[in-house]
């Protein structure tokens, strides 16, 4: 391992070197430091000229990167837009990887009810394989949350649905993928269409008992969502 140090590229031998990071963003601007050459997070908070909020730590397995907060008198303009970090050379991997975590991935899904059960779908692929989940998915480029929800639930379930209300916003980070997620969750109701799905993305396709659908969900979000919603209609 010492020899293979020894020809280590000036950001590997950073990489090396420390374990632990300040990512610190205000507004889409984030301070760095140069380092022989490289674009990279400071290390310690003495080479920060100001106070941070440490809001959380980012889910990184293989080295610790802190989410912070500055406490500034005026707007950094002089630090650099994080959307041009990410295309630079000069930059730290480790600081490309965490920018590149920290935007959310939006999911918008829905809570179908019709007779008094719920519509479920079970995955087939992905980080769901295998488990029981409410219709939805990731939203695609140029695409709303109503109009993304619309086109997941016709291509898991086959049925047309109506948008009623909007119920609840969700997130979360998962430490497996390091995904920070948005989950939008919309009360809707089947318009149209017929039951049809490709069974390569979903192996069954369900109404069932709420308790049940709670039981056997196995989303994060589709359990909190199913609890909430059965905590609402419990008040009526």
């Amino acid at each position: 391992m010492e020899n293979r140090r020894t020809n280590l590229t000036n950001k590997e031998k950073h990489f090396f070197m420390v374990n632990t990071y300040y990512y610190v963003e205000k507004d889409g601007r984030v301070f760095l430091t140069k380092k022989d050459g490289v674009f990279t997070f400071p290390t310690s908070e003495s080479e920060m000229h100001f106070p941070i909020k440490i809001k959380t730590e980012m889910p990184f397995s293989d080295f610790k990167v802190f989410y912070c907060e500055p406490e500034l008198k005026e707007f950094p303009y002089e630090w650099m837009l994080k959307d041009d970090v990410v295309l630079m050379e000069n930059v730290d991997p480790i600081v490309k990887r965490s920018i590149t975590k920290s935007y959310p991935r939006v999911v918008a899904d829905a809570i179908i009810i019709k007779d008094g059960k719920v519509l479920m779908v079970k995955n087939s692929r992905g980080y769901m394989k295998g488990t029981w989940s409410i219709p939805g998915g990731f939203l695609t480029y140029d695409e709303s949350p109503e109009e993304a929800v619309k086109r997941e639930v016709k291509e898991e379930t086959g049925y047309d649905i109506k948008v009623k209300e909007l119920f609840r916003i969700y997130k979360k980070t998962f430490s497996g993928s390091e995904l920070y997620v948005i989950a939008i969750i919309y009360l809707c109701e089947i318009s149209g269409g017929k039951l049809s799905f490709d069974k390569m993305e979903i192996a069954d396709v369900k109404f069932m008992d709420l308790e049940e659908a709670i039981r056997k969900t196995g989303g994060y979000f589709s359990k909190k969502a199913l609890e909430d919603y059965k905590s609402e209609i419990s008040k009526d």
